[in-house]
């Protein structure tokens, strides 16, 4: 394993490890919540280990990594209908 360790710079290690403190987790936990379908369980789905809050959180960083629309879609009943006559 100590293989694996000597591959990575130091100062890529030293961001991972930031990354990790800055969400609250060890670095362990923190790369095994970014391989697929884990949040660092033993390979479990996040659904089936999650608690409430955990949901919550995940979902909020979800939604975060998501950039903001420049623009407010429109709705409006006209703007739904507007081609149809009505």
């Amino acid at each position: 394993m100590s293989s694996i360790l000597n591959q990575i710079k130091p100062e890529t290690a030293e961001m991972i490890a930031a990354e990790a403190r800055g969400r609250g987790l060890s670095v362990d936990d923190f790369l095994m919540s970014l391989l697929p379908g884990t949040n660092g369980d033993a390979g479990k789905l996040l659904y089936q280990t999650a608690t409430p809050e955990e949901w919550v959180q995940a979902f909020h960083q979800w939604a975060a990594s998501h950039a903001a629309l420049p623009v407010i879609a429109d709705d409006s009943r006209e703007s739904i209908y507007q081609d149809r006559g009505e």
